[in-house]
C-alpha cells in the first residue's frame, strides 16, 4: 500500500497529475510537501501525502485513504527512500521553482504563501544507470557485524 521505492514514487508523481480536476480538493487548505519529477523539458509534481501511497488514484485518496497516515509520517517515509532532505522552494532550481509556480497557481489561489513550499526533486543517484536496480542500492543500512573469534 505504501511506496517503497523511488519508482514507486514516480508512478505515484505520474498518477497524481492524471488526475487535474481534484488536485484542488487534495491539496486541501494549505499544502507544503511536494515531489518533482523531471522527464525531458516536461515537469511533473505531486502531493507528497498522495505521493507516499503506492496504486492509488486521486479520487481513492480523497474519498478515505488521506486519513490512513499522516502528512508527517509521508515526509518522513519519502525523505528515507529518497535519502534527501525537504528543500524550501526558494532554494530549489530557478527553473524548477519557475514550473512550479505556474503549475501549482493554475488551480491554487494566487495569494499563497509559496515560501511554505518544500519540494524533493527525484532523480537516480550520480553514478547509477538508469536501468539499475534502484531498490537496491536504496537497502537500508544494517550495520557491521561482529567478527567471530
Amino acid at each position: 500500500m505504501f511506496a517503497k521505492t523511488i519508482p514507486d514514487l514516480t508512478k505515484s508523481i505520474l498518477s497524481f497529475m492524471d488526475s487535474p480536476e481534484y488536485w484542488r480538493k487534495a491539496a486541501a487548505s494549505a499544502p507544503k510537501y511536494f515531489l518533482h519529477f523531471q522527464k525531458g523539458s516536461h515537469h511533473f509534481f505531486g502531493l507528497s501525502k498522495f505521493c507516499a501511497f503506492k496504486d492509488i488514484t486521486l479520487i481513492d485518496y480523497i474519498n478515505g485513504i488521506r486519513f490512513q497516515t499522516g502528512g508527517g509520517d509521508a515526509r518522513k517515509r519519502i525523505a528515507r527512500i529518497t535519502r534527501q532532505k525537504w528543500t524550501p522552494i526558494r532554494k530549489t532550481d530557478h527553473a524548477v521553482k519557475k514550473e512550479f509556480q505556474k503549475w501549482f497557481f493554475d488551480f491554487f489561489p494566487k495569494d499563497y504563501n509559496l515560501d511554505r513550499i518544500s519540494l524533493i526533486s527525484l532523480s537516480p543517484p550520480r553514478g547509477i544507470r538508469p536501468h539499475t536496480n534502484r531498490k537496491a542500492f536504496f537497502r537500508p543500512f544494517r550495520g557491521r557485524t561482529k567478527a567471530s573469534p
